[in-house]
C-alpha cells in the first residue's frame, strides 16, 4: 500500500470538499432569502386584495402582474422586483442566526475535546480507579503518545455505549481528547485497540481535529433554522389544542407557515452540509486508517476491529451522537447519508485478501480478569538500555514529527517500562503530578537551594506526603524525566483555572529558588508549562508568519549556538561544531558567545521561531540535532532540550 500517496491524494480532497462545504452556506442563505422573499410578496398580495374589495382597485396598479405572476422563478427578476432594504433585512438576519448559532456552540465546546466527550456521557479515566480493560487502553494510549510525540492527551470512556466505536476531539495537539465506548474496550484485543487510538491519533498529527470542531459550529448554525421551524410549528400545534380565538388562530397560523417554512429549509441545509460533512469525512477516514497501519505495522489490528464493527454495531446512542457523527472512529448515527466510508471498503484498502466476512465479537475482559500492569525495566541493565533508548529517541526526533512508525512505538514502549510502577501509578492523580513537578525542580546538587524549595513546598504541602513522591524519584535515571513530565500532562489539565495559577506559580518560584535558571528548568518550562498554558487559553498557538531561516537568522543562531555551548562548555570548540553546522546545511548564522545569551535573550527567541512556518521549524530542530549528535554521544540532557526544542515548536512533544 503506498501510504504516501494516500495521505496526499486524501489531504488535496479534503481542501477541495472544505471550499464545497461553504458553498453549501452559502445555497442555504440564498433559499432562505427566496423562500423570505415570496412570503414577503404574497403576504403583500393578500393584504392589497383585501383592499381591493372594499376600494377602488385602480388605486392598485400592480394588482395585474400579481395576478399573473403569484409566483416568480427567475431570481434575478424577484431580486429587481423586491425592495433593497427587504433584501438586506432578510440576508442579515439569515447570516446573523447562523454567525450567532455558531459562535453559540463554539463557545459551549470552547475547541475543548473534553466537553464534547462530556457531551457524549463520557467519564474521564485515571489509573488509580481504572479496571482492568481500563488500565489496558491508558496503557496503549500513553504508548502511542510518546511514540507519536503528541502530549498525552486526556482519555474519556462513554460508560453506557455498547457499540465499538472512539473519537478524538480538540483544537490543537496541547487540547487534545479521545474517548472509547465501553464496547471497545470489551470486545476488541490490545492489538484491535491499539489500531483505533492510532487510528485516532493520526486525526490529532493531521490536525484533522480543528477542521471537525470547526464543522460541528457550522452544522449547528445551519441546522438552527431547522430548530426554529419545529419551535415554531409546536407552538401551532399546542395553540390549536387550547382551542384559541379565531383572530388568534389566524397569527398563530401565520407562525405555522413560517415555521413549517424555516424546518423545510433548515431541514434542506441541514441535509446538504451533511452529504458535505461525510464526503469531507470520507477521506479522512481513508488517511487515518493508511496512517494507523503505517504507525503500527499491524494491517490485522484495525482490519479486525473494523471486522467486528460490522459484525455488531458502532451506534452511540446519546442524544447529541448526531451532531457529532463525524469525529468516530466508525458511523454512531443513523441518517440518510453515513459519514464514513463503507466498512467493507475500509477493510478491503487495508486487507486486500479478505473473505468478506465480519466478526461477532464475543467479551474478552471480564471484570475479575488480573489487570493489566504496566512493565518494569530489569534493574540491573537499565543504565545501559537508557542510554541506547535515549539516543535512539533523540536521533528519531525528527522523524517522528507529523509521521510516526514502528520502531518509536517500541522505543516508548520500552522507555514506559523505565519508570517505576509507582509513580506511573501516582501520575494520574493531579495532586500527585503537581507533587512530581515540584520534586523534579528540587536542586539535588545545591543541598542548601534544596533545603530552601523544600521549605517552599512546605508552605503549600504537607511534606510527609510530598516525601513519599520524591523518594522514589531518586531511583531513576535522568533521561525518564522527560517522560514522566510528559505523563503528568493529562492529570495537569484536568485542574481548574485558578488550581492551574496557583501550581504555575509554585513551579516559577522553585525555579527562582537559586535566582538563575538552569538548562533543565528552562526545558521543563516548554514541556510542561507551554502546553498547559494553550490548555488553558494563557497563551495562544502562534500563526506561521516567516517563511524562511534567513527572516529569523539571529533568533535561531542564539537557540543553536546556547546548544553547543552547553554540549562543549567551552566558546572556541563550539563555534567550531556551529560552524560546521551551519556549512551542512548552507545556512549563513553567526555564532554567539555563551556571555551574550540571557535566559531573557533565550526565551525571546524561542518565541520568534515559533511564528516561523512549518518548513523552517523543522529545520531549525534537523540542525539542533545535528549539534549534539557533533561530539559521537547525545546525553540525556541533550535529548531533553531537544524535545523541550520540538515541544516550543509545535512539532511533537517528544
Amino acid at each position: 500500500m503506498r501510504f504516501t500517496e494516500s495521505q496526499r491524494v486524501a489531504k488535496r480532497n479534503s481542501r477541495v470538499l472544505t471550499a464545497v462545504f461553504a458553498l453549501g452556506v452559502i445555497c442555504v442563505v440564498f433559499f432562505l432569502w427566496y423562500v423570505s422573499i415570496e412570503i414577503w410578496r404574497h403576504a403583500i398580495i393578500n393584504s392589497m386584495m383585501g383592499g381591493i374589495q372594499t376600494e377602488n382597485p385602480q388605486s392598485y396598479p400592480n394588482v395585474r402582474f400579481i395576478q399573473y405572476y403569484p409566483f416568480i422563478f427567475d431570481p434575478i427578476e424577484l431580486f429587481t422586483q423586491t425592495p433593497a432594504h427587504i433584501t438586506f433585512i432578510v440576508v442579515f438576519a439569515t447570516l446573523l442566526t447562523i454567525v450567532l448559532a455558531v459562535g453559540y456552540t463554539n463557545s459551549k465546546y470552547k475547541g475543548d475535546g473534553s466537553a464534547v466527550a462530556k457531551a457524549l456521557g463520557g467519564r474521564v479515566v485515571t489509573r488509580s480507579v481504572a479496571s482492568a480493560e481500563e488500565k489496558r487502553l491508558l496503557n496503549v494510549v500513553e504508548e502511542i503518545a510518546l511514540a507519536s510525540g503528541v502530549a498525552n492527551p486526556n482519555l474519556y470512556i462513554l460508560e453506557q455505549e455498547s457499540g465499538i466505536n472512539a473519537f478524538a476531539a480538540g483544537d490543537s495537539k496541547e487540547r487534545a481528547t479521545i474517548a472509547v465506548t465501553r464496547g471497545a474496550l470489551v470486545y476488541l484485543t490490545r492489538d484491535e485497540l491499539q489500531g483505533v487510538i492510532a487510528h485516532e491519533f493520526s486525526h490529532i498529527l493531521n490536525e484533522d481535529m480543528k477542521l471537525n470542531m470547526r464543522a460541528i459550529g457550522l452544522i449547528a448554525g445551519i441546522a438552527m433554522f431547522a430548530e426554529i421551524g419545529r419551535i415554531l410549528m409546536n407552538v401551532f400545534a399546542q395553540s390549536v389544542s387550547r382551542r384559541r380565538s379565531n383572530k388568534s388562530n389566524g397569527a398563530i397560523g401565520v407562525l405555522a407557515v413560517c415555521g413549517a417554512a424555516l424546518f423545510l429549509i433548515g431541514s434542506v441545509g441541514a441535509f446538504f452540509a451533511s452529504i458535505i460533512k461525510a464526503a469531507l469525512n470520507r477521506q479522512r477516514e481513508y488517511l487515518a486508517d493508511a496512517s494507523a497501519v503505517q504507525f503500527t505495522r499491524l494491517t490485522d489490528g484495525i482490519a479486525e476491529a473494523l471486522k467486528k464493527i460490522g459484525g455488531s454495531n458502532s451506534a452511540i446512542h446519546t442524544q447529541n451522537a448526531s451532531m457529532f457523527s463525524h469525529l468516530c472512529f466508525a458511523n454512531c448515527a443513523s441518517g440518510l447519508f453515513d459519514t464514513h466510508p463503507p466498512l467493507k471498503e475500509r477493510i478491503k484498502r487495508i486487507d486486500p485478501y479478505w473473505n468478506g466476512k465480519f466478526i461477532t465479537p464475543k467479551a474478552l475482559i471480564k471484570e475479575s480478569a488480573p489487570q493489566e500492569k504496566p512493565k518494569e525495566s530489569d534493574a540491573a541493565t537499565s543504565k545501559k538500555e537508557k542510554a541506547i533508548i535515549t539516543t535512539a529517541l533523540a536521533l528519531n526526533a525528527i522523524d517522528r514529527i507529523g509521521e510516526t512508525n514502528v520502531e518509536n512505538l517500541a522505543i516508548a514502549e520500552k522507555e514506559l517500562e523505565s519508570i517505576p510502577i509507582y509513580l506511573r501509578e501516582r501520575v494520574s492523580d493531579a495532586l500527585s503530578a503537581r507533587w512530581i513537578i515540584y520534586a523534579l525542580l528540587i536542586d539535588r546538587g545545591n543541598r542548601p537551594i534544596a533545603e530552601r524549595q523544600r521549605a517552599l513546598i512546605g508552605k503549600r504541602v504537607y511534606l510527609e506526603e510530598f516525601y513519599e513522591i520524591e523518594r522514589p524519584l531518586l531511583k531513576i535515571d535522568r533521561s525518564s524525566y522527560v517522560h514522566l513530565m510528559f505523563l503528568c500532562i493529562p492529570s495537569l489539565k484536568t485542574l481548574t483555572f485558578d488550581q492551574y495559577i496557583h501550581f504555575r506559580d509554585m513551579v516559577e518560584i522553585l525555579i527562582d529558588a537559586d535566582n538563575q535558571v538552569s538548562v533543565f528548568e528552562f526545558n521543563l518550562k516548554y514541556l510542561v508549562l507551554y502546553p498547559l498554558d494553550i490548555n488553558f487559553n494563557l497563551k495562544k498557538a502562534p500563526k506561521p508568519f516567516f517563511s524562511s531561516i534567513d527572516s529569523i537568522a539571529k533568533e535561531v543562531s542564539i537557540i543553536l549556538s546556547a546548544i553547543v555551548f552547553d554540549q562543549y562548555k567551552d566558546d572556541l570548540k563550539a563555534k567550531e561544531s556551529f560552524d560546521k553546522v551551519c556549512e551542512t546545511y548552507e545556512e549563513r548564522l553567526k555564532y554567539a558567545d555563551n556571555n551574550r545569551i540571557l535566559t531573557e535573550t533565550l526565551e525571546r527567541a524561542y518565541n520568534i521561531v515559533q511564528e516561523a512556518n512549518e518548513e523552517a521549524r523543522k529545520k531549525i530542530v534537523k540542525m539542533a540535532i545535528s549539534c549534539v549528535e557533533s561530539d559521537g554521544v547525545i546525553s540525556a540532557e541533550e535529548s531533553e532540550t531537544i524535545h523541550a526544542l520540538k515541544a516550543a515548536l509545535r512539532l511533537g512533544y517528544m
